[in-house]
């Protein structure tokens, strides 16, 4: 499937449920080998997966399930995943023995993998199938993420009652607890403003953030989708779902309906920002080997 097809089927999906793939049940799909999917591929796989309540949420190529002793169910139909590899530079040898570097382009690569559920005869590790083994409480796991923020903004009572992040002086503004109707809604807000946050000069330096852009602007849309999504990455290492924000009004879906025809790669770059957002929040560093 390639690219624009596949946002053109998120757009569709979108419209018929009126539901925005950043705000669905978060069920951390891994691939064959045990690695989390991240970024795009974790938001489109969750949300083209969603009503499908697959058990284990592993998933593999037609080649890797061959490779393992088995094949894909006849009439099966696959997801798309995709892999960017940026610009980079790689050292050339001639056949002299001279070596150079050159410049070798970035280029976007997409798979179809298939839920293990979808195979048979597939000779799977039984550590890989099982769901990872969680030791700690949601709510304590979210207050963790908080406090290991470790060059976090300062966190204030807001006294006006709303929820905002304000970069000149690097605060979070948060209601108090009890003014939210539930625990979920109130790390909801708490993750998305932090996830802002992450957009300081001395942080990502995201220009969305940093450009101050006003209201209804570009700048300003892209910022609170990836804010938006980082909010959602940070509830999922929580095992939190705030399901009162599950369903979006039709004119907000429509809204980003239309942004997505009008660019359809906003929504990889939104979730790839959103990643390297949560990625800083919760101290973490992706090896891209471990990730094939």
């Amino acid at each position: 499937m390639r690219y624009n097809e596949l946002i053109e089927q998120i757009t569709r999906d979108m419209a018929d449920s009126n539901l925005t793939p950043w705000h669905c049940p978060w069920t951390r799909p891994k691939n064959i080998r045990g690695n989390r999917y991240r970024g795009f591929n974790l938001l489109i796989l969750n949300f083209l997966t969603r009503d499908k309540d697959y058990k284990a949420k592993v998933y593999m190529t037609a080649r890797q399930a061959n490779e393992l002793g088995g094949n894909i169910k006849k009439d099966e139909k696959g997801f798309p995943v995709c892999f960017y590899q940026p610009r980079r530079l790689e050292e050339v040898k001639d056949e002299n023995g001279e070596t150079w570097l050159e410049e070798k382009h970035g280029f976007l690569r997409c798979y179809t993998v298939f839920n293990v559920e979808q195979t048979e005869n597939v000779n799977l590790p039984q550590n890989v199938l099982e769901e990872v083994k969680r030791n700690w409480e949601p709510l304590e796991r979210a207050d963790e993420i908080v406090l290991n923020y470790k060059d976090r903004p300062k966190i204030k009572a807001s006294s006006a009652g709303g929820a905002f992040y304000v970069p000149s002086k690097d605060e979070v503004y948060l209601p108090p607890l009890k003014d939210f109707e539930s625990v979920e809604s109130f790390y909801s807000t708490a993750f998305h403003e932090l996830t802002h946050s992450t957009g300081h000069e001395k942080r990502l330096n995201r220009k969305t953030l940093t450009a101050l852009a006003g209201f209804g602007s570009n700048d300003y849309s892209l910022e609170e989708l990836i804010a938006e999504i980082g909010c959602t990455m940070l509830l999922s290492e929580c095992n939190l779902y705030n399901r009162i924000e599950q369903r979006q009004s039709a004119g907000y879906v429509k809204g980003w309906i239309r942004k997505f025809k009008e660019k359809p790669a906003l929504l990889w770059q939104s979730a790839a920002k959103a990643q390297k957002a949560v990625d800083w929040i919760l101290g973490a560093k992706f090896n891209k080997e471990n990730n094939k």
